[in-house]
């Protein structure tokens, strides 16, 4: 059972990771540059473009010569240094000055947020020879350094913005059955003959269960911090019925939060079974209980998940005695059951927030 469980597992993680991979669109490399400037002279447009190429590529920065595909734009403008003087009045600088000045900025491509902006003034061409690589490598010093893949998805929440996920899980459930006195001989005993008078006292005791099972949903995002979500899951094992296929539908009101590269979701759920195992004779209508679900991004709009949830019934569950003519009084055994579950998968998501 453990074996077929993993098999399971791995099938699942593959599916998910495969179906991710395939909508993901990988983001421009963080450290290509885009070059472009301006200027109302060719010749300066033409002698700087062809200069900090020539710094990029010394110094081991891509160059993409298509402005999407870059990560940041690096971009100069080339003007006349033009002197404003007190009496508001405005005039191209003295031959004693500089005459030209060039600004250099450095924008992100994926929003257009300007990381620095950097002034010079010359007056000729030549004596930029000697102040070009400087100015490239201070304006690319204010570049973030590169993270890799791994810390982007890490904390990229992007994929939290869907509208919907549909969602698929491995879980392991802890079914705890409470004695209940009602009946029983000194409050844990099935026995024979009178109760007054047994012939036979047997003792028992809780039960405790523990089998796998799957769970798949759709998570619906009305708003930011409210999501809902319908469930269906199935979970094997019940005392005396190992191999009976439980189903259940389920329906959970979570409440999300983002914290780092993180989605916390802590939520309330209701439980309705589908089915009985015929060792029940009265079983809870449903149950009600709560848990917290924590995502992190995974290759493409969805993400993993690891999911704690319990459970708990207000009603009793009335079982069969299971000694027979042994000790076959009371007929039926009051418990109170509950359930513990952890679930582990992933989550795809569709239609994007704008």
């Amino acid at each position: 059972m453990k074996k077929l469980f993993f098999i399971c597992f791995i099938l699942v993680v593959s599916v998910s990771l495969y179906a991710a991979d395939q909508n993901s669109t990988p983001a421009p490399p963080p450290r290509t540059l885009f070059i472009e400037g301006a200027s109302t002279r060719p010749e300066h447009r033409a002698y700087f473009l062809a200069s900090f190429r020539r710094e990029a590529t010394g110094t081991g920065i891509d160059i993409s010569y298509n402005r999407d595909e870059a990560g940041y734009i690096f971009r100069f403008d080339v003007e006349t240094n033009i002197i404003f003087y007190d009496d508001g009045s405005q005039r191209p600088a003295p031959p004693d000055e500089p005459q030209h000045v060039i600004r250099i900025s450095i924008f992100r491509n994926t929003d257009g947020l300007e990381i620095v902006t950097i002034t010079f003034y010359f007056s000729e061409l030549e004596e930029m020879d000697e102040y070009n690589q400087l100015l490239f490598t201070t304006a690319i010093s204010h570049i973030p350094p590169e993270r890799g893949a791994w810390y982007t998805r890490r904390f990229d929440t992007s994929w939290s913005k869907n509208q919907l996920f549909l969602r698929t899980s491995l879980d392991y459930y802890v079914t705890i059955f409470a004695l209940q006195p009602t009946g029983l001989i000194g409050g844990q005993g099935v026995y024979h003959g009178d109760i007054t008078d047994p012939v036979y006292i047997a003792a028992i005791d809780h039960e405790f269960v523990t089998y796998p099972g799957a769970t798949v949903g759709a998570e619906y995002h009305p708003f930011t911090h409210l999501s809902i979500e319908g469930n269906f899951k199935v979970f094997m094992g019940y005392p005396g019925e190992m191999w009976f296929l439980n189903m259940e539908a389920g329906a959970e009101v979570k409440v999300p939060v983002i914290l780092g590269g993180y989605m916390i979701s802590p939520y309330a759920a209701v439980s309705i079974p589908l089915n009985v195992a015929p060792i029940f004779t009265e079983y809870p209508k449903f149950t009600l209980g709560g848990g917290i679900q924590i995502c992190a991004g995974g290759l493409g709009t969805g993400a993993f998940f690891v999911d704690v949830k319990y459970f708990y019934a207000f009603q009793d569950v009335y079982r069969k005695n299971f000694y027979g003519t042994l000790a076959p009084n009371p007929p039926e055994i009051h418990y109170k059951r509950s359930q513990l579950g952890i679930g582990v998968g992933y989550k795809f998501g569709f239609f994007p927030k704008d």
